[in-house]
């Protein structure tokens, strides 16, 4: 991920371009999910324009940059592996091969994208402006939540924008859970920071993911502060951090095993109405390990469309015996319900890998996390904001804009750090 040499910018005009377009790419995914044809625009007007300035901003980044071979190899190889998900997931379900095409090249642009953060916020100094506009951002709507809260009606969208009907702050995502993984990273990225507002800032940022109520954020977030201040233990950090990994996906897979007892309890402490959340977000690692069995190198993309039915209905009918509710995930199923089949896909990222590629996507996932994992052996806070962000992908955050851009983010922020860092520590 971290490429300390780089190029020059060879002109000003490219730098001002490519800060408009990744402005413009960072406020598309901070409305995230949110459907603008409420607003008379075009359907997937934010998919589109997505694509427009990611292909864009790769052929300038291309252009203007040299990058070493090595970069290029990894690029033939992504650009092969994603084909052959591509081709799976016609052989199994081809009335999805243009949703599949625009996700690979979706996934494509940004690996190239990827490959340039740290010689674009060299150049151009990006971390200041991103957090500007996020900050902005982010009061703006505070503020139109609590005047809502006063009865004055400042929503201009349906659906969970701004807050859900429990009140629960979405700000400009399209729901809170979004809302609360992307403030909790602002959080973690600033709290372990030397920003001059450090404090101020973190408040701030740990109060509106609070207001979100995102269960899984609310849980991670003490548990990383607790270990961030386990770790100041000298010589912890170094002789347990890759166990922290290790237990993440371990508490993944162990989902498949215990998943009646975990919904048994859970059913004692909630409304069966409330367990069906539970029941979708964790069904989606239990049917996609168990489908690995009869498919072991994955069904390309979408292609868990058609396979995966017979996988669902067996998880369903597993809790019978138990008071929760399983009705949103059979709808995933149901031949009837057209708009619960078009929404159908995984509510976390791991998931989407197995049921794409199976154990050769699961064990690529796995060999990645760790090699970043390494690379932060030297800095704690980079490592922790690193195993939120990872966990997060386990279980709660599918593919979404904001997940692409908050890598992007956290690239930018590294070198960003890494500069304040050396300029803090120079001899005198």
């Amino acid at each position: 991920m971290i490429e300390s040499n780089y190029n020059q910018m060879p002109d000003k005009r490219f730098g001002i371009t490519i800060k408009i377009i990744i402005i413009s790419l960072m406020i598309n995914a901070l409305f995230s999910g949110v459907d603008f044809s409420q607003l008379g625009m075009p359907k997937g007007i934010s998919s589109m324009a997505d694509a427009i300035l990611k292909l864009f901003l790769a052929m300038i980044l291309l252009t203007i940059y040299k990058n070493k071979n090595r970069y290029y190899i990894i690029l033939i190889a992504t650009a092969f592996a994603l084909l052959t998900g591509f081709l799976t997931g016609v052989y199994y379900h081809n009335d999805e091969y243009s949703k599949s095409l625009s996700f690979v090249l979706n996934l494509y642009l940004w690996l190239i994208i990827y490959f340039y953060a740290f010689k674009i916020e060299s150049n151009i100094k990006l971390w200041h402006s991103l957090l500007t506009i996020i900050i902005a951002t982010t009061i703006i709507s505070l503020l139109l939540y609590f005047l809502a809260l006063f009865g004055v009606n400042t929503k201009i969208l349906s659906g969970a924008w701004l807050y859900d009907h429990n009140m629960r702050f979405s700000s400009t995502f399209s729901e809170p859970s979004l809302s609360g993984y992307f403030f909790g990273l602002m959080f973690l990225l600033i709290f372990f920071s030397r920003h001059k507002h450090r404090i101020k800032l973190s408040c701030l940022f740990f109060f509106v993911t609070v207001l979100s109520g995102a269960k899984f954020t609310l849980v991670i977030l003490p548990l990383i502060l607790m270990l961030n201040v386990i770790f100041k233990f000298r010589g912890v950090f170094r002789k347990v951090y890759l166990l922290l990994p290790l237990i993440i996906f371990a508490a993944y897979a162990s989902l498949a095993a215990i998943y009646p007892q975990l919904f048994s309890i859970l059913s004692n402490s909630k409304e069966p109405s409330a367990t069906m959340t539970y029941v979708t977000r964790f069904g989606f690692p239990i049917t996609s390990i168990s489908q690995l069995q009869d498919y072991p190198l994955g069904t390309g993309f979408y292609g868990y469309k058609t396979t995966l039915e017979p996988f669902i209905d067996d998880y369903c009918r597993s809790l019978n015996g138990i008071n929760v509710i399983c009705s949103e995930m059979s709808s995933y199923v149901d031949p009837k319900n057209a708009s619960a089949y078009e929404d159908f896909a995984p509510k976390d990222v791991l998931s989407f890998i197995v049921l794409t590629f199976g154990f050769p996507g699961l064990l690529f996932f796995i060999i990645i996390s760790f090699g970043i994992a390494l690379t932060f052996r030297e800095r704690k806070g980079l490592f922790l904001i690193y195993m939120y962000i990872l966990s997060s992908m386990l279980f709660v955050l599918p593919f979404r804009f904001i997940l692409f851009f908050s890598l992007f983010l956290f690239q930018v922020y590294i070198y960003h750090e890494k500069r304040r860092f050396m300029y803090y520590t120079k001899p005198c």
